[in-house]
């Protein structure tokens, strides 16, 4: 029986291997995906606001910011972080979505 990986779970494949909590894999596919903010923390890492991101950080977050700082670097598209605004424009239009009109499950 061949047995094919979701994109969600490839998603969350590449998050492991950055150590990213499993916890934060869901949210952050939904929002890399369809544009969908998943709370403080995600919203301050990808908005870039350091301060924030030391307030609204949970122990296990706070132990792996810098493995964050590698995954957002290197694994997620460039235009849905870095600045308020751009976080703003890439939940506006849907994420990913955007480019291939796949509808939100």
């Amino acid at each position: 029986m061949c047995y094919e990986m979701t994109e969600e779970q490839k998603f969350s494949e590449k998050a492991s291997d950055y150590g990213i909590p499993q916890i934060m894999h869901r949210p952050v596919f939904r929002y890399v995906r369809y544009g969908e903010l998943g709370g403080p923390f995600l919203t301050a890492l990808m908005e870039n606001d350091f301060m924030a991101i030391l307030r609204e950080a949970d122990g296990i977050n706070k132990r792996v910011l810098e493995n964050w700082a590698r995954f957002i670097y290197n694994a997620l598209p460039s235009g849905c972080w870095g600045s308020r605004e751009q976080v703003i424009r890439w939940s506006e239009n849907g994420g990913m979505s955007q480019w291939d009109g796949k509808d939100r499950p």
